[in-house]
C-alpha cells in the first residue's frame, strides 16, 4: 500500500503544479490582478490615487518630436476596447515646475520594459514574442490630461510621453484592474543639448552638413552587413551658415555615436559620447574627401551585382564608415573618405562575406573575389511507404 500512497501524493502535487501554471502563470510573483501596495519592482496605480513615480528614463536618440494637440486615439489589432471593462486611466503630464503640459503624445502599450534585444529585434523587423501587444495613443489637452478607457486588465503596461520641449518619459509596469479609475502623473524633464561647429580642412564653416545622433545599438545595426540598412535610423540635424548645429532634448544614459556628413568632405563619427550635464560640446574638422573603387566578382570572374561594399576606418578617436552597392558589372566607388587606411567588407546574398585590409584612401581597381555559399539538397520520403513527403519543415544547424 505504501507505494500507492506515494504515487497518489505525486499525482496530487503534479496536478497542483499544472493548475498553478495554467491559471496563475500570468500574474507577477506574489501578486494578482487586484490593486496591491506598491513594491520595488511594480508601479501600482490605485483607484483615485495620483502617485509621482521615480523618474524612469529611456535614451532618446536626439531630435525634436512633434506632438499634436488634438485629443485623438489610435488603436491597433489585439487591443481590447470592450465595454465589459469598466475602467479608465487618467494621465496627467506636468513640466519641471509642476505646470500642465498640453500636446504631449502618450502611448499606452502592453509589454515589459524595452530591452536592448527588443530594440534590436524591432529595428530588424523581427517579431518579439514578448511584445505581441497593441498600442493606444492620445494627446494631452489644455489641462495636460488624457484618458484611456476600456483597458484590458494587466500588470505589464508601459506608458510613454513625448513632447518637443522635453525628453521622452517612460513609466513601466503600470497595473490596471478590471474596474475603477486609475491616475498616473508623469513629470517631464528638460533634455540635454548636444551642439557644436563643423569646419572644413581650411577652417571655413560647413553649411548644410548632416549630423546623426544615435545609440550604439542603432549604429551597430547600421554597420551590420547582414542587415539591408542604407540610411541612419535617426533624422539628421543640419548646420547653419556658421557651421553651428544643435540637437535638443537628448536623454542621459548609455554612450551615443555622433556622425557628420557633408558633400565633398570626409564623413566622421565621434563614438562613445557621454551624455550628461546640461550641454555637450562636439566640434568637427572635416578632411577633403577621397574615394576607393574596384570590382566584386565570383570565381568565374563575372561581376556580382547589388553586392554591398562597406569601408571602415579609425583615426584619432573618430571612425569613418561608408557604404556602396555594386552595379550590374560588380563595380563600386565609395567617396567622402579621409586620408588613411581602411578595411573593405563585401557581402551579397548567396555569397560569403569577404574582407580586404589596409586599403588606402584614393586606391582604385580594388579586386574582391567572393566565394559562393554552399547549399543542401535532398528528398524527404515516408519511412514506411517510401513515398514522397510534400509538407515538411527542414532546418539547418552549424556545429563547430
Amino acid at each position: 500500500m505504501r507505494p500507492l500512497v506515494v504515487i497518489a501524493l505525486i499525482l496530487v502535487a503534479t496536478a497542483t503544479l499544472l493548475f498553478s501554471i495554467l491559471f496563475l502563470g500570468g500574474e507577477e510573483e506574489g501578486g494578482s490582478n487586484a490593486i496591491d501596495a506598491p513594491s520595488s519592482q511594480t508601479t501600482v496605480i490605485g483607484p483615485g490615487s495620483s502617485p509621482t513615480p521615480e523618474p524612469t528614463q529611456e535614451l532618446e536618440e536626439g531630435g525634436r518630436i512633434a506632438a499634436p494637440v488634438a485629443e485623438a486615439e489610435s488603436r491597433t489589432a489585439l487591443q481590447s476596447d470592450s465595454e465589459s471593462f469598466g475602467n479608465k486611466l487618467i494621465v496627467k503630464v506636468l513640466d519641471p515646475d509642476g505646470q500642465p503640459v498640453p500636446g504631449a503624445k502618450l502611448t499606452l502599450e502592453r509589454g515589459t520594459q524595452r530591452t536592448g534585444l527588443a530594440e534590436l529585434q524591432s529595428m530588424m523587423g523581427a517579431n518579439n514574442p514578448g511584445a505581441s501587444f497593441a498600442k493606444r495613443t492620445k494627446s494631452t489637452n489644455a489641462s495636460g490630461e488624457a484618458t484611456f478607457r476600456g483597458i484590458e486588465p494587466g500588470s505589464d503596461y508601459a506608458l510613454v510621453a513625448k513632447h518637443d520641449e522635453y525628453r521622452k518619459k517612460r513609466e513601466n509596469y503600470v497595473r490596471i484592474a478590471e474596474e475603477g479609475e486609475f491616475n498616473v502623473t508623469l513629470n517631464m524633464q528638460l533634455g540635454i543639448i548636444v551642439h557644436g561647429y563643423v569646419h572644413d580642412f581650411t577652417g571655413e564653416p560647413v553649411e548644410g552638413a548632416e549630423l546623426f545622433l544615435e545609440s550604439q545599438l542603432a549604429s551597430a545595426l547600421w554597420n551590420n552587413p547582414a542587415v539591408s540598412a542604407t540610411k541612419q535610423t535617426s533624422k539628421p540635424v543640419l548646420t547653419n551658415e556658421t557651421g553651428y548645429y544643435r540637437i535638443s532634448n537628448v536623454s542621459p544614459g548609455e554612450p551615443m555615436n555622433l556622425t557628420v556628413r557633408a558633400n565633398g568632405l570626409a564623413s566622421k563619427t565621434r563614438r562613445n559620447l557621454t551624455i550628461r550635464g546640461e550641454m555637450v560640446d562636439v566640434d568637427f574638422n572635416l578632411d577633403p574627401a577621397q574615394a576607393v573603387s574596384g570590382r566584386v566578382f565570383g570565381p568565374d570572374q563575372k561581376g556580382i551585382a547589388n553586392a554591398s561594399v562597406r569601408v571602415m576606418g579609425w583615426q584619432q578617436q573618430q571612425t569613418m564608415t561608408a557604404l556602396a552597392t555594386t552595379n550590374a558589372s560588380g563595380e563600386f566607388e565609395i567617396g567622402n573618405l579621409a586620408e588613411g587606411d581602411y578595411t573593405l567588407m563585401a557581402s551579397a546574398e548567396g555569397w560569403g562575406v569577404q574582407r580586404k585590409h589596409r586599403i588606402a584612401a584614393g586606391e582604385s581597381q580594388i579586386e574582391i573575389q567572393m566565394a559562393e555559399q554552399g547549399g543542401i539538397s535532398g528528398r524527404a520520403i515516408d519511412g514506411t511507404s517510401g513515398g514522397p513527403v510534400t509538407n515538411f519543415t527542414l532546418s539547418q544547424h552549424k556545429y563547430t
